[in-house]
C-alpha cells in the first residue's frame, strides 16, 4: 500500500510487533528476491485503499520469484518460496 496510508502502516507495524519480518511496498517492482532467501512461505496483506490490481500484480511477482526456472531472471537463488495461495481477509486493527 501507499507509503502515506495510515492503514497500511498500521498493518506493517502490527506484523513487526509480532516479530514477523515485514516490508512495506507500493508496487511489485519494489520486491527484492533476496528478501526471501531462507524462507519457506510468505504472506501478503494490503490496506483497504490498495487497488486489487496492485495486490494481484504483487501476488504474481511473488509467485514468479518463487519459481525455480533457470530462465527466470527474478527467481531466487536458493530454496524456492512456497507461494501457494493467498486468502483475502479483513484483519481488525
Amino acid at each position: 500500500g501507499g507509503r502515506n496510508s495510515n492503514n497500511t502502516r498500521a498493518l506493517t507495524e502490527r506484523c513487526r510487533a509480532r516479530g514477523v519480518r515485514v516490508w512495506q511496498i507500493e508496487h511489485a517492482d519494489d520486491l527484492d528476491p533476496a528478501w526471501f532467501d531462507g524462507l519457506d512461505s510468505v504472506g501478503l496483506t494490503a490496506g483497504t485503499s490498495t487497488l486489487d490490481s496492485t495486490i494481484e500484480e504483487v501476488e504474481a511477482t511473488l509467485t514468479l520469484i518463487g519459481e525455480s526456472t533457470p530462465d527466470n531472471p527474478r527467481r531466487r537463488q536458493h530454496s524456492p518460496v512456497l507461494v501457494q495461495s493467498f486468502q483475502r481477509a479483513r484483519m481488525p486493527l
